[in-house]
């Protein structure tokens, strides 16, 4: 059985952010079921940094997503941040991305066995109703309910850490 893992991630006020960063993601089975989710706040302390970007709290969503999925792994994993997505799958440079955070990705691709497997698949971000039901943003780009989640579950988080 495949999964899909949904992320996303955003910051507390303006980016950059000294309050910090949010980050979700929701784990969806074959069936459209929610197998699992998990969301939180990125503090900057916790990474020994004055400040959070969204690229940093983009990265964390995946990141911690990862550290949750079982070994054997098979799936996608979606996100409407281009970067990240560049960062973790294409070796692009981590330009700011603490180095506890690097090292942690590394661990990771390392535990998944199946990690040259994973897919992964841009998503727009911030669909309008119509472009969530015909599937497809205005850019071109595919959108999704589920990221629709972590994005407003992002915004929760912020409205209630301010």
């Amino acid at each position: 059985m495949t999964q899909n893992l949904y992320c996303d991630g955003g910051v507390i006020g303006h980016n950059p952010s000294r309050k910090g960063g949010t980050w979700a993601w929701k784990r969806i089975d074959d069936s459209d079921n929610s197998v699992q989710t998990n969301f939180g706040i990125l503090r900057p302390d916790m990474m020994n940094l004055r400040e959070i970007t969204n690229n940093i709290s983009e990265f964390y969503a995946v990141l911690n997503g990862l550290r949750y999925l079982p070994d054997d792994w098979r799936g996608i994993i979606y996100s409407d941040s281009q970067v990240t997505l560049g960062r973790i799958f294409k070796g692009w440079q981590m330009n700011n991305i603490p180095v506890k955070m690097q090292v942690q990705l590394k661990q990771e691709q390392e535990r998944l066995v199946n990690w040259k497997k994973i897919a992964h698949v841009l998503l727009q971000g911030h669909p309008t109703k119509k472009e969530l039901a015909c599937g497809v943003g205005k850019n071109g780009c595919a959108v999704s309910e589920y990221q629709v989640w972590c994005d407003l579950k992002c915004q929760e988080l912020s409205k209630s850490y301010e």
